[in-house]
C-alpha cells in the first residue's frame, strides 16, 4: 500500500520557499553555537565576517522521508512505521537557514551586524502520527493525546550596533539593534483529545487549537550579550551568552483561524439537525466548526536563548570544552562536548558530541583554516557521516569567511 503526498510536499514548499533563501544564521549565536570563533584565540581582532549555516535536524524524521515530504511522491508504510518507532515521548523537527556579515574596527570594538534567517519548530505527539498516516482503528478503545502538536515559522532580520568591552580577565560583548518579520505561520494544539470505543459505538472528541499566517509587518528591539570570564590559574574559560534578547510588535490584521468543539455521543442519527450522519457528510460541516477572527496589534518575544560554555586547557594545543544551551525554541536542553586542537601552526579543529534540541545524539567537525595572513575559513559539519545516508535524521553545514589578526595558540 502507497500513500500519495505531493500534497504534503507542496505545502511544505510553498510554506518555505515563501521566505525566500534557505540560509541560516540566528542572530547572535554564530559564535557560539556551530562554528567556534576564537576557539584558541586564532581569530581574534576581527574586520569583517560572512557567514552561511544550514542546519536540518529530527528526532524520528529520516532523510527518505523527508524527501517525499519535500518533492512529494509515495510514503512507502515501512518508513512510515520507522519513523513511529524513533519516537518517544514525541516527535520534533527544526528547520533553520540564513546569513550573516558582521564588521569590527581593531582599535574602537564597535562594529555593525547585519543577519536574515529563517527558524522554525514543529513538535507533534506520536498519537497525531498515528491519526495522520494510519487512521485510529489501531487506538479503539483509547484516549489519543493530541495536545503540544504545532508548529512555528518565523524569516527575521536584524540590524545590530555591536561592541566588546575587555578589562584583565573578563570581556563583554554586546550587540543593539533593530529586529523585523516579514512573514511567518503558527499553529498549535492547546487541547486535544480523541476516543472511540472498541465496538464502535461511542465517541468522544475535545479539541482547541488555533493557527496564523503572520502577515502583518513586525518591528523590535533585539540584543546578544556575551560574558567570558578566564582564570590564567586554571586556564579555564567561563561564557555565559543570551541571543535574541528582545521583543517584536506585530501590526494588526492577521487573521486567526480557531476550532473550538467538544463532542461526546453514544450513537449518532442518519438524519437531521445538529450531529447526524446527514449532516457530517453535508457540504460546509466542517466549516461550522472554524471560527476566524482578526489579531489586533500585539507584542511577541523573541525566541531568546540562554547557554554557558566552559573551556579548558589539557595540554598547550589541546582543549577541551563543553556547553548547554536552553530556549531558542528547543523542545529540549541542549548538551555538547568537545575537543579542540592544533592540526598546524596556525591550523585548529575539533570534534564534538551533542545532545538535545531538536535531534539525538550526534557527532560534530570543525576546522579553521588560515587563507594567508589575515583571512581564515572556518568550516562546521554537524553528522556528517549520516548526512547522505537514508536513514540519517539531519544535516548541518556551517561556512564563515573572515579577515582576522592572527595570534598564538600560546595566549589561550
Amino acid at each position: 500500500m502507497k500513500m500519495k503526498s505531493s500534497s504534503i510536499g507542496s505545502w511544505i514548499r510553498l510554506v518555505v520557499l515563501g521566505f525566500g533563501l534557505s540560509i541560516w544564521a540566528i542572530p547572535g549565536q554564530a559564535q557560539s553555537s556551530s562554528i567556534p570563533l576564537d576557539s584558541l584565540g586564532v581569530l581574534r581582532g576581527n574586520n569583517w565576517q560572512f557567514s552561511i549555516q544550514l542546519d536540518q535536524r529530527s528526532n524520528a524524521i529520516h532523510h527518505a522521508l523527508g524527501k517525499v515530504f519535500w518533492v512529494g511522491g509515495a510514503l512507502h508504510p515501512e518508513d512510515v512505521a520507522a519513523a513511529r518507532n524513533e519516537m518517544t515521548s514525541g516527535g520534533t523537527l527544526g528547520l533553520r537557514a540564513g546569513i550573516s556579515f558582521a564588521t569590527e574596527d581593531v582599535e574602537t570594538r564597535k562594529g555593525w551586524q547585519v543577519e536574515s534567517s529563517v527558524i522554525s519548530d514543529f513538535r507533534w505527539t506520536p498519537e497525531f502520527w498515528d491519526l495522520v498516516f494510519e487512521g485510529n482503528s489501531p487506538h479503539l478503545g483509547r484516549f489519543d493525546v493530541l495536545n503540544g502538536t504545532g508548529g512555528r515559522i518565523w524569516q527575521l532580520n536584524a540590524v545590530m550596533r555591536t561592541g566588546l568591552w575587555e578589562r584583565e580577565h573578563n570581556s563583554l560583548r554586546w550587540g543593539l539593534g533593530l529586529a523585523h518579520r516579514p512573514a511567518g505561520v503558527d499553529g498549535s494544539v492547546s487541547t486535544g483529545y480523541f476516543w472511540v470505543s472498541d465496538d464502535v459505538d461511542s465517541l468522544f472528541t475535545s479539541l482547541y487549537g488555533r493557527s496564523t499566517v503572520l502577515r502583518a509587518q513586525a518591528l523590535g528591539l533585539t540584543g546578544q550579550i556575551q560574558f567570558r570570564h578566564n582564570d590564567p590559574a586554571s586556564l579555564v574559560d567561563l561564557t555565559l551568552q543570551v541571543n535574541h534578547l528582545g521583543a517584536l510588535w506585530a501590526g494588526a490584521g492577521d487573521e486567526r483561524i480557531i476550532v473550538d468543539t467538544l463532542l461526546e455521543t453514544t450513537g449518532l442519527p442518519l438524519q437531521g439537525a445538529g450531529w447526524s450522519l446527514e449532516t457530517l457528510q453535508g457540504e460546509g460541516f466542517g466549516e461550522s466548526l472554524i471560527h476566524r477572527d482578526t489579531l489586533s496589534g500585539r507584542l511577541e518575544a523573541l525566541p531568546t536563548s540562554f547557554s554557558m560554555s566552559l573551556t579548558g586547557s589539557i595540554v598547550p594545543g589541546l582543549v577541551w570544552e563543553v556547553r548547554g544551551t536552553v530556549g531558542g525554541w528547543r523542545p529540549v536542553p541542549e548538551a555538547m562536548a568537545g575537543f579542540q586542537f592544533k592540526m598546524g601552526p596556525r591550523v585548529v579543529g575539533g570534534v564534538r558530541a551533542i545532545y538535545g534540541g531538536w535531534g539525538k545524539f550526534r557527532p560534530a567537525v570543525w576546522a579553521g583554516i588560515p587563507l594567508g595572513l589575515n583571512h581564515a575559513l572556518t568550516l562546521y559539519a554537524e553528522d556528517p557521516l549520516a548526512a547522505f545516508q537514508p536513514s540519517g535524521l539531519g544535516r548541518g553545514l556551517g561556512i564563515q569567511l573572515s579577515k582576522t589578526i592572527p595570534t598564538s595558540v600560546t595566549n589561550r
